[in-house]
């Protein structure tokens, strides 16, 4: 859903990025109906709030220009970044950045667009599940998302029966405990389903955060 004409209101500056930063100019009303932590450092009594200036320094400017678009236009992307495997770093980025500045929806966009590109490019990221599990917690939605898809898109008794160094390495070993405790068994009974049609058919409404910023 696109902002509603009254959060067109007064413009803030976001400075993103290590110096020197690339400056954004947004509208506070649509940050702050879309993020808690917007909303409080805006409408506080902080130097930010004062200063109408906020700095991110450790977010990556291709992860807030993604921030910026979903804002004004719904979508991530355009149709061209679609077509790069390098998409799936971005995305897990926008879905932590997300956890972080308490913006739920922009979670749920980079989770759908994980679910996506996974059937586009029919490749699963094992590089970046050290990543993913270094910054989010148990229970998180990205979590399961991967530990769904493993299920759906691997041999999982080739892969348990040579549990050497390099798998343990690629794996943490809570993505491991996750897969095993996945639902997706009882459908499967441990089988190796390589199918689009499993992932296609995903329930996505469990992979999303439904609670809206001011329940955060």
């Amino acid at each position: 859903m696109l902002p509603s004409g009254s959060l067109y209101d007064s413009i803030i500056t976001i400075e993103v990025g290590p110096k020197p930063p690339k400056a954004y100019w947004l509208h506070e009303g649509i940050l702050c109906h879309h993020s808690l932590y917007f909303r409080e450092a805006l409408r506080g009594d902080s130097s930010e709030s004062q200063q109408k200036v906020i700095k991110l320094e450790e977010t990556e400017v291709k992860v807030f220009d993604a921030f910026k678009n979903w804002l004004y236009t719904g979508k991530l992307f355009d149709t061209s970044t679609l077509d790069d495997p390098k998409v799936f770093d971005v995305l897990c980025k926008i879905w932590i950045f997300g956890n972080r500045r308490g913006v739920p929806g922009l979670k749920n966009a980079a989770a759908d667009a994980f679910i996506d590109q996974s059937l586009r490019l029919w490749i699963l990221p094992d590089e970046l599940f050290l990543f993913i599990y270094d910054n989010t917690s148990n229970g998180a939605q990205l979590r399961t998302l991967i530990a769904d898809l493993l299920v759906l898109s691997r041999d999982l008794l080739e892969m348990f029966t040579r549990l050497d160094g390099s798998l343990v390495e690629r794996y943490p070993k809570q993505l491991l405990l996750d897969v095993l405790r996945s639902p997706m068994h009882k459908d499967l009974r441990f089988q190796s389903i390589a199918s689009k049609i499993f992932i296609g058919k995903m329930d996505r409404c469990k992979y999303h955060d439904h609670r809206g910023p001011d329940e955060i």
